[in-house]
């Protein structure tokens, strides 16, 4: 989940997946959200993890302040009020009356932004087995040219 920008992006990354796999891959990434957003999530997991976010936020270490200043350049940036965005337990106390008023309210969510969303970009990545050999070829061909161009008096270089 990635919360830096005006509009929210969620991301699933794996690596060590072959070409061949990438569509399964898909098929389970939506078949998990389908299965999520009939089943629900357990309460006892939603609240494990709102303690977990809420001592994560609280918890003192050596970069605290600059963790809280960088977390509130963001919503500053996108025109929300940064001390509001410091008021933790206010958003966790919303969440848990809307929870309680709505206890599909995390399923809502899952079906409105994952499985009836049109704005979907899936990218995948493939390594180049040769890309160590092309990189050494390249910086080869580089040095070549460079000592080519120099003078003798230039030339320390030597192979």
């Amino acid at each position: 989940f990635g919360r830096n920008t005006l509009n929210t992006t969620f991301h699933v990354g794996l690596q060590d997946i072959s070409k061949d796999d990438v569509d399964n891959v898909i098929k389970i990434i939506d078949d998990t959200f389908q299965e999520v957003a009939k089943e629900g999530f357990e309460k006892t997991q939603i609240e494990a993890l709102l303690h977990q976010f809420e001592l994560g936020v609280k918890h003192q270490d050596e970069n605290f302040g600059l963790k809280i200043i960088l977390g509130l350049i963001y919503s500053w940036v996108h025109g929300s009020d940064p001390v509001d965005s410091l008021q933790i337990t206010k958003y966790v106390e919303r969440f848990n009356k809307e929870i309680k008023e709505n206890p599909r309210l995390l399923q809502d969510v899952i079906e409105k932004y994952f499985l009836k969303n049109n704005h979907k970009l899936i990218a995948t990545m493939n390594i180049d087995e040769q890309y160590a050999e092309k990189k050494k070829q390249k910086e080869s061909e580089l040095c070549q040219q460079l000592i080519s161009q120099c003078k003798d008096k230039q030339l320390i270089y030597e192979k």
